[in-house]
C-alpha cells in the first residue's frame, strides 16, 4: 500500500512513495556558500537545496523510487524514516513549486507571453535626467498624431496583443493620454504607464490613471531628495512623492523603477526602507534596473553585474525580507529563446516599429507599411537572433535562463547581437543570483 507524503500548502502534488519522481534528464550542480543550485539546463529551470538534498536528488534522479531514496538515505545518515522524510521536505516543496520535472504539469513562470506595445507617445518630457538613454526633453518634429497612434492600437488588437504599456518622454506631457488609454482600453489591451509622476498635481487626475491601467510604474532614483534631484533635477523629488501619494490614494497599483549607478547606490542602500516605510508598507513594489549607457548616459560609469546584483539583493531584501524577496523577485523559470528582443513591438514617436525599448534600428515605419507586416518582420528578427544561433552559450547550462544576455547590451560591448558580452565573472554572478531564489 502506497503512503502520500503530507501535502503542503505550496504543493499540489501527493507523491507516492512507490513510484519514481521523474526529474529533468539534464542536471547540472553548482555549489555557493554552502548551498546547492540544481539546473535543468534544457528546461530554463532550477531549485536550490542543501547538502542533503542535492544526495536525495540524485538518487531520484537515477529512477529510484521515493521509498528507496529515503531507505538509502535513513542508511547513509543513520536517522528514521520520519525524520528523514521531513529533512527533505524542503526540496521536495521546491520540486514541485517550480515544477522541476522532465514533463511539468503546470506553468509556474508567471510570464504572460501575449504580444505587447511599448509606445513612446512623444519624446517630450518636463525632466532633463542625466541618464536618460533616449534623451527625452524636446518633441521630434515629426511625431504620431493622436489618430494615427489608435489606428496603430486597433492594428494591435487585430494582430492578438494583449498588452499596451504608454512611456515617453513623460506620458502625461501629451496632451491626448487619456485619450490614447481610453482606446487601448476599448480594445482590450491591458494598460500599464510608465511616468515620473511629477506633473500628477490632483485626485481627479491619479483617478483617471488608475481607472485607465493595470499597473503604474513610477522613475525615482533616490531615496533622498538630494540624490534623487541630481540625477532628475531640483524639485523631482518632492513632486514625484506628491504624485504616488495621490496615485497610491486613488488605488493604483504602483511600482518603483530605480537605476542603479554609482551616484545612488549607497542612497538606496541605506534609505530605501525609509522610504518605504513613508509612502506605506506593502504599497508599492521597487524594481532595480540596470544604467544604460546610451544617450545622456554614454559616459556614464555603471555598475558591474556582480555589484549590480549584490546591491539589488541587499536593498530589496530589506523592503521585504528574504524569504519573500526570493519569491518576488526571483527571476521566472520558464525556457527563454531570447531576451526580449521581440516577440512584442517597441514604436517610436515618429512612427518606427523596434523589437525593444533599447533597439535604435527600426525595422519599418507605420506610416509606410501596415502594421502586420511590420510584426512578421519582428517575428523574424526575434527567432534569427535567438539563443539557439548563438554559438557561445551552445554548451552553457544557463543558456534557457539569460537566454545569451540583452542583443542589445551584447552589440554595445562586442559588436555583435549574437556575441554576449559574457565571461566567467558574469556566469557566476549569475549562479549566485539563482542560488537566492
Amino acid at each position: 500500500m502506497t503512503r502520500p507524503v503530507p501535502e503542503a500548502p505550496t504543493r499540489r502534488k501527493k507523491f507516492l512513495f512507490d513510484e519514481p519522481i521523474e526529474l529533468p534528464v539534464d542536471l547540472s550542480v553548482h555549489s555557493i556558500d554552502g548551498r546547492h543550485l540544481i539546473i535543468a539546463p534544457q528546461k530554463g529551470n532550477w531549485i536550490t537545496t542543501d547538502r542533503l538534498g542535492l544526495d536525495f536528488v540524485r538518487l531520484l534522479h537515477q529512477g529510484l523510487t521515493l521509498r528507496q531514496t529515503l531507505d538509502l538515505l535513513v542508511s547513509q545518515e543513520g536517522t528514521s524514516f520520519d525524520e528523514m522524510l521531513d529533512r527533505v521536505s524542503p526540496t521536495l516543496r521546491a520540486i514541485e513549486a517550480n515544477q522541476f520535472y522532465e514533463r511539468p504539469e503546470r506553468d509556474v513562470s508567471g510570464v504572460f507571453t501575449g504580444y505587447g506595445l511599448h509606445l513612446y507617445a512623444s519624446m517630450r518630457c518636463n525632466l532633463r535626467c542625466v541618464h536618460c538613454y533616449i534623451e527625452g526633453g524636446d518633441p521630434l518634429p515629426n511625431e504620431l498624431s493622436t489618430p494615427e497612434i489608435l489606428t496603430v492600437l486597433d492594428a494591435c488588437a487585430q494582430c492578438g496583443f494583449q498588452r499596451f504599456s504608454l512611456s515617453g518622454g513623460e506620458p502625461l506631457c501629451h496632451p491626448d493620454w487619456v485619450a490614447i488609454l481610453e482606446h487601448a482600453n476599448a480594445v482590450g489591451l491591458s494598460c500599464s504607464l510608465l511616468t515620473n509622476a511629477t506633473l500628477i498635481e490632483d485626485a481627479e487626475t491619479a483617478r483617471a490613471i488608475a481607472a485607465l491601467t493595470d499597473e503604474v510604474q513610477v522613475s525615482l532614483d533616490g531615496a533622498t531628495e538630494a540624490v534623487n534631484d541630481a540625477i532628475r533635477g531640483t524639485g523631482a523629488y518632492r513632486r514625484a512623492l506628491r504624485g504616488l501619494d495621490l496615485l497610491l490614494a486613488a488605488g493604483a497599483r504602483v511600482y518603483i523603477a530605480m537605476t542603479a549607478m554609482p551616484q545612488n547606490i549607497q542612497d538606496l542602500e541605506d534609505h530605501v526602507v525609509a522610504l518605504a516605510e513613508r509612502l506605506g508598507p506593502d504599497r508599492v513594489t521597487f524594481r532595480i534596473a540596470r544604467l544604460e549607457r546610451r544617450g545622456r548616459a554614454r559616459d556614464l560609469s555603471e555598475l558591474s553585474d556582480l555589484e549590480l546584483e549584490q546591491a539589488s539583493k541587499r536593498i530589496l531584501q530589506q523592503l521585504v525580507g528574504p524569504e519573500l524577496w526570493a519569491e518576488r523577485y526571483s527571476l521566472p523559470r520558464r525556457r527563454a529563446v531570447n531576451c526580449g528582443y521581440g516577440p512584442g513591438v517597441t514604436l517610436s514617436a515618429d512612427g518606427g516599429v523596434h523589437l525593444c525599448a533599447a533597439a535604435h534600428r527600426p525595422v519599418g515605419n507605420v506610416r509606410q507599411t501596415p502594421f502586420a507586416a511590420l510584426h512578421e518582420r519582428v517575428l523574424a528578427e526575434h527567432r534569427r537572433t535567438a539563443v539557439d544561433h548563438i554559438p557561445l552559450c551552445a554548451d552553457c547550462d544557463l543558456r534557457y535562463i539569460c537566454a545569451g544576455g540583452c542583443r542589445i547590451h551584447n552589440e554595445t560591448v562586442t559588436g555583435n547581437m549574437l556575441q554576449p558580452a559574457c565571461d566567467e565573472r558574469r556566469r557566476q554572478a549569475y549562479y549566485v543570483r539563482l542560488s537566492a531564489t
